[in-house]
């Protein structure tokens, strides 16, 4: 869950998401908001995934099951980040 993830590795999340928009995209706050919003398991309507190689974070992509600007059952991607190194 969100409670099991360090102060340090937010900010590692929010620095890869933000090096690769070069620009400030996100807050940590935001960050943590995002990564609460996955604690409702299969009731989460948006969610952030984290991807990983060789247990470093390289990227993280955003979805949403049901935005409120999408015809019922069209979802929805975003905030695709990628490790600029």
């Amino acid at each position: 869950t969100s409670c099991d993830i360090s102060a340090e590795f937010v900010r590692e999340i929010c620095l890869l998401i933000n090096e690769a928009y070069g620009h400030m995209r996100v807050s940590t706050s935001d960050v943590k908001n995002r990564l609460r919003m996955g604690d409702a398991g299969p009731a989460a309507n948006r969610v952030l995934h984290l991807a990983f190689r060789e247990g470093k974070l390289v990227g993280c992509c955003s979805s949403t099951v049901q935005p409120p600007w999408t015809e019922r059952g069209c979802g929805h991607w975003g905030l695709l980040s990628v490790d600029p190194a």
